[in-house]
């Protein structure tokens, strides 16, 4: 991780408590997994099943793998992270847990298209709780 404040966070916040135990063989969605939370928390995530052996299975929906490639670097062939870029109407993965963190992020889009803003926020998160039902 190039970020060392960010590791140095991470790696104490991992090691000062055991919040992660409930976690262990359980499969977490996150969807804006290149965005500014969902990427800390995936990256929290792994570093947490390596720490504690969780068999964890973290799934990032991502809208560009490039992206994904330069933020996750050394992640990015992690056999614990999965990345899928496919609607998240069409997301079939079966999950434990989801993270819905995809959200419309530039100010530019939410002056010039508001209504299209909340929609996509609401149609995302119904996505969402349709999939977790």
């Amino acid at each position: 991780m190039s970020n060392s404040v960010i590791q140095r966070e991470l790696t104490a916040l991992v090691h000062e408590k055991n919040y992660f135990h409930f976690l262990r063989h359980q499969r977490i969605l996150i969807t804006g997994a290149t965005g500014l939370i969902g990427s800390m928390f995936i990256k929290l995530l792994i570093l947490a099943n390596e720490t504690h052996d969780l068999d964890l299975k973290v799934i990032g929906h991502v809208r560009s793998h490039e992206k994904a490639k330069t933020i996750f670097g050394e992640y990015i062939d992690n056999k614990s992270l999965s990345l899928v870029d496919s609607s998240l109407e069409s997301i079939d993965v079966p999950c434990d847990y989801i993270l819905h963190g995809a959200a419309p992020t530039q100010s530019k889009f939410f002056v010039e298209h508001p209504v299209e803003t909340i929609r996509t926020s609401i149609y995302g998160t119904e996505a969402m709780l349709e999939l977790g039902r």
